[in-house]
């Protein structure tokens, strides 16, 4: 397995980390040996797979840009592939379409959206639409000044894509026609929860949305282009400091749902019912600070947090869903994304 690892750069995101970082991991749950280091524009801070894994792309935060680069399968290397202008500030994060020919972008600076171009040969063209956010923000005036989109979040389908809106407190949903977006149906969070990212039951037409300034994970049942809201579930344990949610992952069998919670640095998890229903079990604290982003290995053994202001990577073992034995794998400046793939 390869993992690739990007960094904040910049001192706008205190950032001391450079590019992205390619590491070769022998064994899924020991240390990552580092094999590249590719210095890129500043802040590789989302990276993801394109769907037919040949190439790994990437947003860069803070600025307006994006990029993507070949992956040789026997090396893992990356070969960079150029810059996209995505017509936007501070991009967040993305999703390249099933068929592997469209980027979709969310601007958290800009309260925007748009759609870049992917060639076939993996290269990205500059943004051929570009759509500004609009309505009612949420009642957290500090917090929700604007529309603020964090996240995209393709369907099972691949017909249609999701944007949590920080700053609207909705999940909005997008048909993607001829190359443009279209707008099919904006679903309510809780006022004030700020939702963030999000995550679809793996068999059930159930989405699932972290919620940041909530510190909550929110369940919207799904119907072909509409979401319907539903319960909110608490991510924070009595005494739990409240705040500050990042990611969302749910394991490959649907049984067990994370979260993390920068505001008291510690990883939710939550048993999943038959009817996709969610109960919080515990949450497991981490050795150090800013969970940022985490994902599953693919064997669903063990889970890799980017602890952003630790300057690390941690692996926890993942027993009946149940995390233990943190330590930390790999050793970076400022982590916020996290790759994987399994040539």
């Amino acid at each position: 397995m390869f993992a690739y690892v990007g960094c904040y750069s910049t001192p706008d995101r205190n950032g001391h980390g450079d590019g992205i970082k390619v590491f070769h991991v022998p064994d899924e749950g020991g240390t990552w040996q580092p094999i590249q280091h590719i210095a890129t524009h500043d802040n590789p801070s989302f990276l993801r797979l394109g769907p037919d894994k040949a190439a790994l792309y990437a947003v860069h935060g803070g600025r307006s840009a994006a990029s993507a680069y070949a992956i040789d399968h026997g090396t893992g290397k990356l070969t960079p592939l150029g810059l996209a202008e995505t017509a936007g500030r501070n991009p967040v994060d993305f999703g390249i379409t099933p068929d592997g020919r469209h980027m979709v972008v969310a601007h958290y600076s800009s309260g925007s959206m748009a759609v870049l171009p992917v060639r076939e040969d993996h290269t990205l063209g500059d943004a051929q639409q570009s759509i500004r956010l609009e309505g009612a923000t949420g009642p957290r005036i500090a917090d929700q000044p604007a529309p603020l989109p964090h996240g995209v979040t393709p369907d099972p389908t691949g017909r249609y894509l999701l944007v949590p809106d920080k700053g609207l407190d909705v999940v909005l949903v997008y048909e993607l026609i001829d190359g443009a977006l279209v707008e099919t149906c904006r679903a309510p969070a809780l006022p004030g929860s700020g939702p963030r990212h999000a995550v679809f039951h793996p068999t059930l037409p159930i989405l699932y949305a972290v919620c940041e300034l909530g510190c909550s994970v929110q369940i919207f049942a799904w119907d072909d282009g509409l979401l319907h809201p539903g319960a909110a579930v608490s991510a924070l344990m009595p005494g739990g400091r409240d705040g500050l949610a990042a990611e969302i992952a749910i394991s490959s069998d649907g049984r067990w749902l994370y979260s993390s919670n920068r505001g008291d640095d510690s990883i939710a998890r939550f048993a999943v019912a038959a009817d996709g229903t969610i109960t919080l079990c515990e949450t497991t604290p981490l050795p150090g600070h800013e969970p940022r982003f985490f994902t599953i290995a693919p064997s669903g053994q063990h889970l890799y947090v980017a602890q952003q202001t630790s300057d690390n990577i941690v692996c926890f073992d993942i027993d009946n869903g149940a995390l233990s034995c943190p330590r930390v794998v790999a050793e970076i400046g400022t982590p916020v994304a996290i790759a994987l793939l399994t040539p």
